[in-house]
């Protein structure tokens, strides 16, 4: 027999108050019919479409409140993961002119807050997209036609007039769908942010433009550089960086609130394509003076960070489950074993780091 692993009471035990999940488009009521204490012995078997549904992150969030976690969900707004790099609209929604589409995310969104309501769970966060700066719910950057001369990454009108305006009504009607539920709950907005285009000036612009647009929102969420994530190599460590301290100053001269949505660091070099500054290798020593650092860094100035999958290890999901990149940077070595950098948080907790 294997040793059974609770990652959100090892999490609790050490230091983490908040759980976030992200919920997709999909639902399968064949779930719900089976406690999902029972969903690997019930003869269910598995299908890719659970990941993250409807019915899976109900229960990952019941789990979590029953440790004494605050809750934060996310919508993908998508069939499956989005993210930076792909926010795939739901095969539903295809035909969709722009007025309708936005009615079924009002629906959408009502229909989930109000399954969670149903279940007892206090959702005190609300995220729309993942990491929706130049892609959301099938709207893409890549599928527009971008004229000579011009240079999308350094041009915050042309990106608000050709693409952020058809984000809008999208945001708007998931925030009065949520709140016609938890009229209490505070709106995140979560961008990819940071290094893709100069000194950050369209993350910047991006948030001061949804405020101009009449979207009511609370919370900026920004994701932070990862280091297995392609691209441009920033430089290291990045939290050091003047556009990084400053890009978090703009957006709280807003008046909103600022979260690091999602932040990780690998503790072993397998899949990392970056460079890692001296002071931080890949190595679990590596990894928790990386974490302390980045909390000082940002501390007085954001409400809360958020580790990106620290409960995964080494085939936790059985063999090829979870890219190699990804085990690298949890918070685990095993079931029995916590890395280095997981007591980090307890300090983080009691107020030594980021308070």
């Amino acid at each position: 027999m294997g040793v059974p692993f609770n990652a959100v009471q090892t999490l609790v035990d050490n230091g983490f108050e908040w759980a976030r999940t992200q919920v997709t488009t999909l639902s399968f009521p064949e779930l719900a019919a089976v406690p999902p204490s029972m969903w690997g012995t019930s003869g269910l078997g598995w299908k890719e479409g659970y990941w993250s549904c409807l019915e899976m992150s109900a229960a990952v969030l019941q789990e979590a409140a029953r440790a004494g976690m605050r809750l934060q969900v996310g919508f993908f707004l998508s069939d499956g993961p989005a993210n930076a790099g792909s926010q795939p609209r739901p095969a539903a929604w295809a035909n969709l002119d722009d007025a309708a589409l936005a009615v079924k995310v009002g629906e959408h969104t009502r229909s989930v807050a109000a399954h969670y309501k149903s279940l007892g769970l206090n959702i005190e966060v609300f995220e729309f997209g993942s990491e929706c700066d130049v892609r959301l719910c099938g709207y893409d950057l890549a599928q527009l036609v971008i004229p000579p001369g011009v240079h999308w990454e350094s041009d915050p009108q042309w990106m608000f007039d050709n693409l952020w305006v058809k984000f809008v009504p999208l945001f708007k009607a998931a925030v009065q769908g949520v709140r016609a539920v938890f009229p209490g709950a505070a709106i995140m907005l979560h961008t990819n942010a940071f290094a893709y285009s100069p000194d950050n000036m369209l993350a910047k612009a991006f948030y001061k433009q949804m405020i101009d647009a009449g979207v009511e929102y609370d919370i900026a969420g920004l994701s932070y550089p990862y280091m297995q994530s392609t691209g441009q190599a920033e430089p290291q460590p990045y939290f050091a960086q003047a556009e990084f301290i400053t890009t978090i100053e703009t957006i709280r001269a807003l008046g909103k609130r600022v979260q690091i949505t999602e932040f990780n660091y690998p503790a072993a070099p397998a899949g990392q394509v970056k460079t890692p500054a001296a002071a931080y290798p890949f190595t679990p020593e590596g990894q928790a003076a990386f974490v302390t650092d980045f909390a000082h860094a940002v501390r007085g100035m954001v409400e809360r960070i958020n580790y990106w999958a620290p409960d995964v290890f080494t085939n936790v999901n059985g063999p090829g489950g979870i890219p190699v990149s990804i085990e690298s940077c949890g918070l685990f070595e095993s079931a029995t074993q916590a890395r280095l950098a997981m007591a980090v948080f307890n300090r983080i907790a009691e107020g030594e780091l980021l308070s």
